[in-house]
C-alpha cells in the first residue's frame, strides 16, 4: 500500500520531544518521523508483511444505481461511496447492470440483478417539494428473495444542503440492516494543517467533504483529539509562545487554554468517560504522562516516572489501561500500563521506531494501531494485540503511512500518506479495501463521532 531515521539516542529523542515552531517535533507521536536520515536497525520480520490474494473476496456484493429523479444531488453516488467506505461492501460496476432502470423505477426485476451477482440492491428517488424541501424515498432489495423491498424509508431534507445528511442516514440503515453493525456515517476527522508558518486545526466529514477550520490561533496548532461525545477537540498550540493544551468546540469558535505548565503540554487523550485527559507534561524537566482535568488542567495524578521520555497516551475502551510510547530501553516502543500508572509492560520488540499508538474503541477487538518503521526505512501502519503482543501489518507498498486513527465503530482505520498518493486514507484493519478520501495535507489525525 499507500524514510529513514537514525536510531535515536537520548539526545535525538529529547530533541524530538521538545517542540519548536520550526520543525514541530513535539513528541515521538508527531512530526519527527517525517524527516530523512540514514542508518538504524529497522528490521521487521516477514511475519508482519501483508499477504492478500483477493482483497474483495469476503465483501458483500451490492448494486447502487443512480437515484430516480436526481437533479444534481448525486444521491446514488453518495450512497455508493458511503457503502464503499464502510469496508463491508463491494460495489458492482454500473456498466454491468442488465435491468432497464427507467422502467424499474424504485422497483427491481430480481433475475436481472441476480444475474450480475448482486446480493443486495439499493434504490433511491428524489422529489422536489414545497419551498426548498426535498423528498427522498429509499428501498433495499435482496434479489434472491424476490421483488419485495427488505427495507424502505422516506426522509425529508429541509433544503438542498441537508440532502447529503439524509442520505448518510439511509446508508447507515443499510449497513445496520445487512451487517447488524453500526456505521461511522456522520462522524468527522480532525487534523493539524501542515506547511510553513501558521498551522491551524481542521475537521472534515468521514468521506472528505465539509472541510472546515476549527481554530483561529494564528500560530502553530497540532495534535487534535476529539472528546468521546465528539463535541470538543483538545489540541496543542504555541499561541502563547509555549506548547500549551487548549480545547475548542467541534464546530469551531473561541478556544480556551486548559493546561499551560512550563514546557510540553501535549498529546492529549480523553478518557472514555470524558472526565480526564492523559497528557505529556515536561514541567519537571522530563516528558512524563499525567492525568489532568479537562475543565481547568489541574493535575489529577502523575502516571509515569522514568528517566526515558514517555508520551502519546491512548486509553483502552474500558478505561482501565493506557498505552503509550517510551524510549526507556533505547528506542521508541509501545508500552501499556494500568490507568492509575505503574507496572508498564512493553508491547513492541520489532522495529526501532514505533509511535502514535491508538487503541481500537471496540472492546471485543483488542488491538492497538501504531506507525512503525520497517526494514526499508519507510513508515507503515501496524497493529499489536496487547495480550499476545502479536503484530500485523496494515499498510505496505506506497510511501510512508502515519498517524493512524480508528473509526468510532472500530471497523476502519484512517491514516496519512506522505508519498506519491499523499492525503488521508481509510483501510480495513486487515489491510483490505484501502480508499483515499482526501488529498489534503494533514498530520495528527483524530476520528470523532
Amino acid at each position: 500500500m499507500p524514510r529513514s531515521l537514525p536510531r535515536p539516542g537520548r539526545g535525538a529523542l529529547a530533541a524530538g520531544a521538545v517542540a519548536t515552531a520550526v520543525c514541530l517535533a513535539l513528541t515521538l507521536a508527531a512530526v519527527a518521523p517525517r524527516a530523512h536520515a540514514q542508518g538504524g536497525d529497522d528490521n521487521l520480520p516477514d511475519v508482519v508483511k501483508i499477504k492478500i490474494s483477493d482483497p474483495t473476496r469476503d465483501l458483500i456484493r451490492i448494486a447502487v444505481p443512480p437515484a430516480v429523479g436526481d437533479t444534481g444531488a448525486n444521491v446514488g453516488d453518495i450512497i455508493a461511496n458511503d457503502l464503499d467506505l464502510s469496508g463491508f461492501f463491494r460495489l458492482l460496476d454500473r456498466k454491468s447492470f442488465l435491468g432497464n432502470l427507467a422502467a424499474e423505477g424504485l422497483a427491481i426485476v430480481p433475475a436481472d440483478w441476480s444475474n450480475v451477482g448482486a446480493q443486495w440492491v439499493v434504490k433511491a428517488q428524489m422529489k422536489p417539494a414545497s419551498g426548498n424541501r426535498v423528498f427522498l424515498d429509499f428501498r433495499l432489495y435482496q434479489p434472491a428473495k424476490g421483488p419485495d423491498a427488505a427495507l424502505s424509508k422516506a426522509l425529508v431534507a429541509a433544503n438542498a444542503g441537508e440532502v447529503r445528511r439524509r442520505v448518510h442516514e439511509w446508508a447507515a440503515m443499510v449497513v445496520k440492516f445487512i451487517t447488524d453493525q453500526d456505521s461511522f456515517f456522520g462522524s468527522r476527522l480532525a487534523f493539524g494543517g501542515t506547511g510553513r508558518g501558521v498551522r491551524e486545526i481542521y475537521a472534515m466529514d468521514f468521506d472528505g467533504y465539509g472541510l472546515a477550520r476549527l481554530t483561529n490561533m494564528n500560530s502553530i496548532s497540532m495534535l487534535p483529539a476529539f472528546s468521546p461525545s465528539g463535541g470538543q477537540v483538545a489540541f496543542t498550540s504555541f499561541a502563547r509562545d509555549n506548547p500549551d493544551l487548549w480545547i475548542v468546540g467541534a464546530g469551531g469558535g473561541r478556544a480556551r487554554r486548559v493546561a499551560h505548565y512550563p514546557g510540553l503540554n501535549t498529546g492529549a487523550a480523553w478518557s472514555p468517560d470524558g472526565s480526564r485527559l492523559a497528557v505529556t507534561l515536561s514541567k519537571d524537566g522530563n516528558a512524563e504522562i499525567y492525568l489532568v482535568r479537562p475543565s481547568d488542567g489541574g493535575i489529577i495524578a502523575r502516571l509515569t516516572n522514568d528517566r526515558g521520555i514517555d508520551t502519546s497516551p491512548t486509553w483502552s475502551p474500558d478505561g482501565s489501561q493506557i498505552a503509550f510510547v517510551s524510549d526507556r530501553h533505547g528506542s521508541p516502543q509501545i508500552y501499556v500500563m494500568g490507568a492509575a500508572g505503574g507496572g508498564a509492560r512493553r508491547l513492541t520488540f520489532q522495529g526501532s521506531y514505533n509511535q502514535t499508538p491508538r487503541w481500537c474503541p471496540r472492546k471485543e477487538t483488542p488491538l492497538i494501531a501504531f506507525s512503525g518503521r520497517d526494514q526499508r526505512g519507510r513508515y507503515d501502519i501496524f497493529t499489536v494485540d496487547p495480550g499476545s503482543t502479536k503484530i500485523a501489518r496494515v499498510t505496505q507498498g506506497f510511501g510512508s503511512n502515519l498517524d493512524p486513527a480508528w473509526a468510532p465503530n472500530g471497523r476502519r482505520l484512517a491514516f496519512v500518506n506522505t508519498g506519491s498518493k499523499a492525503g488521508i486514507w481509510l483501510v480495513n484493519p486487515d489491510g483490505t479495501n484501502p480508499v483515499q478520501i482526501s488529498k489534503t495535507s494533514a498530520s495528527g489525525l483524530s476520528w470523532g463521532k
